[in-house]
């Protein structure tokens, strides 16, 4: 292995250290075979997201606001490697749609093989922080307008839009992918914190 390849793995090591074992046997390239390798490389794909958050300075960091935890210069949105990580509700759900704007509608997959109807309130996880959709935040729905959700791509990303009111009397469009923060627990539709 290249000494690049060596030194990147040690500075992610440092922001995430149950990485580090993966990665140090893969290092060992005269004991390890060439699939271990390509295992570490993996990881550092699966983790991109992350590892972005820790490389870019112009991403900055996580910041703490009244809404919890928030991104400063991210979107609303995960990444494919991370999505499919957290395992959205919308891979194993049917008929996805929003009712009042607000109420996320679905059929869920139980364990057990049946679908349920399942519904969650939005504006009880989602709200509206200087005109973008901000997780942990409450009631986007009362700041938004021209809401929309659409089920996007191959594996039919729910996609929320809306017209989101920014605090100083203007509007901008926001978008935020639903499965980044929302899961099937059993046929039920529930937040987790992806913040």
């Amino acid at each position: 292995m290249n000494q690049r390849f060596r030194e990147y793995i040690d500075h992610l090591s440092s922001f995430f250290p149950f990485f580090l074992s993966s990665c140090k046997l893969a290092r060992l390239d005269h004991h390890r075979p060439l699939q271990d390798l390509w295992s570490a490389f993996a990881w550092i794909n699966t983790y991109a997201w992350y590892i972005q958050l820790a490389l870019e300075p112009k991403l900055k960091t996580w910041k703490t606001t009244d809404c919890q935890l928030s991104l400063s210069g991210l979107p609303a949105y995960i990444e494919p490697g991370i999505q499919s990580l957290k395992m959205g509700f919308h891979k194993s759900s049917m008929d996805i749609k929003l009712k009042d704007g607000h109420l996320l509608t679905a059929y869920c997959r139980r364990l057990s093989g049946e679908a349920t109807y399942s519904e969650l309130d939005l504006d009880e996880f989602l709200g509206t922080k200087k005109g973008q959709f901000a997780w942990g935040c409450t009631g986007f729905s009362t700041h938004s307008s021209d809401i929309d959700l659409q089920l996007e791509g191959p594996s039919n990303e729910p996609m929320l839009r809306a017209q989101l009111d920014d605090g100083i009397g203007t509007s901008r469009e926001g978008e935020v992918n639903l499965g980044a923060c929302i899961k099937n627990e059993d046929g039920h539709l529930r937040f987790m914190e992806c913040f």
